[in-house]
Parts: structure tokens; sequence; C-alpha cells
């Protein structure tokens, strides 16, 4: 009797090893799944347009050339104001052109 008692012991315990290797490999593969997914690249993004960036610096000038302080200068819908001495600096300005 104590002969089949050790045996079922043995099976349980072969069993719940088991039990634990199944989980391990289901959560292995859920992980990789996962970082799969979300490290995969986005190849539905199509350019249609050349972007280049670029800087504008310079002064303001009135009709008689004077400088011209808190004035607003826009440039491609971005807009700046000089300061106090008419001067402005615009880094990073995108310009687009088309592709055709």
């Amino acid at each position: 009797m104590i002969f089949k008692n050790e045996i079922i012991d043995a099976l349980l315990y072969v069993r719940k090893i088991l039990i634990m290797k199944i989980q391990i490999v289901i959560l292995a593969t859920i992980l990789s799944l996962v970082s799969t997914v979300s490290c995969r690249k986005d190849t539905d993004i199509t350019i249609t347009e050349e972007t280049t960036i670029s800087g504008v610096n310079g002064f303001i000038t009135n009709e008689e050339n004077f400088t011209v302080g808190q004035a607003e200068v826009i440039i491609n819908g971005t807009s700046f104001i000089t300061d106090d001495f008419g001067y402005f600096n615009a880094e990073k300005v995108a310009q687009w052109k088309n592709s055709d």
C-alpha cells in the first residue's frame, strides 16, 4: 500500500511540473507576441511631401529704416514677435514642397 501511495505522489508531482512548464511556455509565447506586435514598424505611412527645416533671423524696419519692436513676423503660418530692437530669430521653420 505504501508503494502505491508513493507512485500516486510521484505522478501528481510530475503532473504539477508539467503544468508549470506548460504555463511557462504559454507565458513566454504571450510575451513574445506582445513584444513583436509592439515593436513592429508601421508600414502604412506614405510620405507625399518633402519637408525642409531651416532657420531665419533678421531685423524688421519701417519705411524710414527704423527698427520696429514687438512686430509680428509670420513664416509658413508660424508667428514670431520681434524684440524691442526689431530683431527676430525663427529656428526650425518647416517648409513643405509637393512631390508633384
